[in-house]
């Protein structure tokens, strides 16, 4: 379910460990931001199960985690300091310490800013999910399994766009845009859009966006379709109830391709 094939040699890949009560899967080549990318796996791997995510990136100022069980998200945190240095997202209901890890960061930060303290909040919460630090619990586990990553053969590649139209005016325009910005973040698809607005010939308003030269991979894209196309309508008619919303996809591997 995570796009993974075994592999004989632990010389590059992945790697499988069992500690205590958890299956580890450590990846250290995985793409940002990690397996949190592909909620639509994680949340059917937890049914009858618990599942923590979590995402430290080794070359930039990010990190993220959230957690999963009985097939659904129940916390998430993110992280990025290209945002700014006190950038902190969240979802639900975080673990019972995040109060205290935020405001530990944020005195932290207050006394220093070339050390980046909100980097941690979300490893920390992944320790107290689990019990340990996952680089720590691979050196003290017995090695399971090796593999190396078959997303390629399991996830699409495709182009998305949206248009919203029916809007009276740029205010109504740029609303639209901020709740599918909400939609596509949650998704991963944040930094894939590109999102913009116009008036159109008749003086009504549209929102629309795409993602550009770069296709997006989707892990069990049928699956993952239905939900995702229902989350961006249901966010731009909270916004303007009698708007139109029009969604689009393309697939670069298999320009025939239709979407039922």
């Amino acid at each position: 379910m995570l796009g993974l094939a075994e592999i004989e040699s632990g010389a590059s890949g992945a790697e499988s460990v069992s500690f205590a009560d958890w299956h580890i899967v450590f990846d250290p080549y995985v793409n940002p931001p990690g397996f949190l990318r592909y909620p639509e796996v994680l949340r059917p791997l937890s049914k009858g199960a618990e599942v923590v995510a979590y995402y430290e990136s080794s070359f930039g100022p990010s990190s993220s985690a959230a957690g999963f069980s009985d097939g659904r998200q129940i916390w998430g945190v993110r992280h990025d300091r290209d945002v700014a240095v006190d950038h902190l997202e969240h979802e639900d209901d975080p673990p019972g310490e995040f109060a205290d890890f935020l405001a530990r960061a944020r005195a932290n930060q207050a006394s220093s800013a070339e050390v980046d303290y909100f980097y941690e909040v979300p490893t920390e919460l992944a320790r107290l999910a689990t019990g340990f630090r996952a680089d720590n619990a691979l050196r003290g586990a017995r090695s399971a399994e090796y593999f190396s990553s078959a997303w390629a053969c399991t996830a699409t590649r495709v182009h998305y766009g949206y248009r919203v139209s029916g809007l009276r005016d740029r205010e109504h325009a740029h609303e639209v845009l901020g709740a599918l910005g909400d939609v596509h973040d949650r998704e991963y698809l944040g930094e894939d859009v590109l999102n913009s607005w116009r008036e159109e010939p008749d003086g009504w308003w549209s929102s629309f966006g795409y993602t550009e030269d770069t296709p997006v991979l989707i892990a069990g894209f049928d699956r993952w379709r239905p939900g995702f196309e229902e989350a961006v309508t249901r966010a731009a008619l909270q916004v303007v109830p009698q708007a139109r919303v029009e969604i689009d996809w393309n697939f670069p591997d298999d320009p025939t391709r239709k979407v039922a």
